[in-house]
Order: structure tokens, then sequence, then C-alpha cells
């Protein structure tokens, strides 16, 4: 067989992910929603998962169930095992945030805030020119107040454009349309709601 043939094969095949009963994975989805796809072996359709290692994992029917009752989002990591026939169990793996987003991002009023931390650097820079030497009380409120500061409007943007892409995913799965969201499209949509909040923050 010609080794152009042989390269070419290698690269069109995806490593699959096999389950062995009593043994727990821990692996991630690459998109949240899987696609329906018949049994190559005439047995009952199976869910197909691309994992974030680049396998790929014809799910049970009843292993996909246990998944979307997690409501995972993309790259989330969870466990699962196979316990026997059309038997899992599956839970979150806990080194992900696994608490869905579920309020919007601060909004622009927290600016204020921001500003008044300028203001008292400004009043200790002028201290300093006197001749008085800052003591540790005064430094101490400086360093926890930068060591809080509010979200950038970037990051809203960033959490609105995430937050919109999960839920979009998850209602194409309940009307049975797929929907996948690339990172570059979710960070298109960032960079567009961020040129939304700028316009209005003119006007």
């Amino acid at each position: 067989m010609p080794e152009s043939y042989r390269t070419t094969t290698r690269t069109q095949t995806r490593e699959k992910l096999v389950l062995q009963v009593g043994r727990p994975v821990t692996i991630a989805l690459e998109y949240s929603t899987g696609k329906l796809v018949p049994s190559s072996f005439g047995g009952p359709d199976q869910m197909y998962f691309t994992l974030t290692d680049g396998r790929g994992w014809y799910a049970d029917l009843a292993a996909s169930e246990l998944i979307e009752k997690l409501d995972l989002v993309s790259r989330e990591p969870f466990t699962v095992e196979k316990l026997g026939a059309g038997r899992f169990e599956v839970e979150r793996a806990g080194e992900f945030p696994t608490e869905p987003i579920t309020t919007q991002p601060a909004p622009s009023r927290v600016e204020p805030q921001r500003a008044a931390t300028r203001v008292g650097g400004e009043r200790a820079a002028g201290t300093s020119d006197r001749g008085e030497q800052p003591t540790a009380a005064n430094s101490h409120p400086e360093s926890t107040s930068a060591s809080a500061q509010p979200a950038t409007k970037l990051e809203q943007a960033l959490k609105t454009a995430i937050l919109a892409s999960a839920n979009a995913e998850k209602y194409g799965a309940e009307i049975g349309y797929t929907v996948r969201f690339t990172p570059e499209a979710i960070k298109c949509m960032a960079i567009s709601v961020l040129i939304g909040m700028e316009q209005g923050g003119r006007r």
C-alpha cells in the first residue's frame, strides 16, 4: 500500500473513547451538545460527542441523557463511569467553575467607584510632595482597593458572549437544532458587544 494512502487514512480517522465497566474517566466536551447518529452495528442510535483531546465518543443515549441533566458548558470536565449494560454514572469533575452564569455582568454604574480610587491616589501623591511620609495605614487601603477593582468592559463583554453562546446551544438542543459556537465566533461576538457598550457610553 502506498505510504501517501496510509498517511491520509490515519489523518481522517479520529481516535475513539471506549468506556470499560468499572473504570471511570474524566473528559470534557468540545461542544456542549452532541449529534444523534445511527449505530454502525445495527443497534440503537448513539450520541456522538467531540472531546477536547481530539477523540470522538459514541455515547449510549442513557449516558447522553445524564450528561444533558448536568447542563454542562463547552470544555467543562466531568467524570463518566460505565456500571454495566446501559447503566452509567456521570458527575462533574470539580476542576472548572461549575455554577452557570445566571446574572448579567455588572452595569456601568460601578465606574464612579473606579474614579474615586484614582482621586485617592492623587491625594496620596500630593501629601508626599509636601514632605510628609506616607504611613502603612494609608498605603494598606490603597492596595486593598487595587485588588478589588470592578470588572472591565472587555471582561463584561466576554462574559455576555459566553452566556449568550451557552444559552443558544442549550436552546438549540431543546428544539432539536444543533448550534455550535467556536472560540473564534465567541470572540467576535464579544467584540461586537464591547463596541455596543462603547457607543452606548458616549450617548
